[in-house]
């Protein structure tokens, strides 16, 4: 997923997400909030971020639910 985020492809960063899912982003800024994932979410993304970095810090996994820390810059 970060993979593909950070290679700005959007088909293999889509192809991570099921039917439905929902993101959560708790940092301010213009995609902070709850959404479902989309390509159009996600094309808006990367129109608006140039470039990003992102180091994975840690995940918790409960039922059907996942938390992830991930540091970006």
């Amino acid at each position: 997923f970060f993979r593909g985020l950070s290679a700005r492809d959007v088909d293999a960063t889509m192809a991570c997400y099921a039917p439905g899912a929902k993101l959560e982003v708790v940092a301010p800024g213009p995609f902070e909030g709850e959404m479902v994932a989309s390509r159009e979410g996600l094309e808006a993304f990367f129109k608006a971020i140039v470039e990003i970095q992102f180091e994975f810090r840690g995940m918790i996994v409960d039922g059907n639910k996942v938390g992830l820390e991930v540091k970006s810059t």
